[in-house]
């Protein structure tokens, strides 16, 4: 007669080991576990492509396993970007595609590509509530904006004031900082 076992290590590899033995006075008497197989698990190379955030580094993901959670070059969790929320990483640009990584970096699902692939980070701009300081105008014109980061800010009613020609919004009273 003959056993086997499998055995599933660490990184992934799988042994399969069979043990031969013969029944002798109702006793089982084992062989050695000279007949081994190890299997080694097609690794694939994931890229992080972070579309303008701190950079990640790459890592080999078995098929069907789940990657670590990536890390950027601070060995901070996922990517950051000044500005902008992270969405987690996708095969497409932009979001589209397949998710494989949640905001939170956890893993979306197993890995089920049989290639060398590179995931795009997703990125939304945060949005402000810009408060416009009219400066004891006589006419408030827009009192707050919603603006999004890195885009144009949107259009405003200028305020009126008696005597006064309008210059601008700034960053400071007075006309002063940017």
């Amino acid at each position: 007669g003959n056993t086997a076992s499998v055995s599933v290590a660490t990184n992934g590899n799988m042994t399969y080991r069979a043990i031969p033995y013969v029944v002798v006075n109702n006793k089982e008497e084992y062989g050695d576990a000279s007949n081994e197989l190890t299997i080694n698990p097609v690794k694939y190379t994931v890229t992080f492509n972070s579309n303008g955030g701190s950079s990640v580094a790459s890592q080999e993901v078995p098929y069907g396993g789940k990657a670590v959670e990536p890390l950027d070059e601070n060995d901070k969790p996922l990517s950051s970007r000044t500005g902008y929320d992270f969405g987690g990483y996708y095969t497409s640009q932009n979001g589209g595609g397949t998710q494989y990584y949640k905001a939170d970096g956890t893993s979306a699902r197993s890995w089920n590509i049989t290639s060398n692939t590179t995931l795009y980070a997703k990125w939304t701009a945060n949005k402000y509530t810009v408060t416009l300081d009219n400066q004891s105008a006589t006419n408030a014109g827009t009192i707050s904006v919603s603006a999004t980061y890195n885009s144009a800010m949107p259009s405003a009613t200028m305020p009126t004031k008696t005597y006064y020609t309008f210059g601008g919004y700034y960053t400071s009273t007075g006309g002063g900082g940017t």
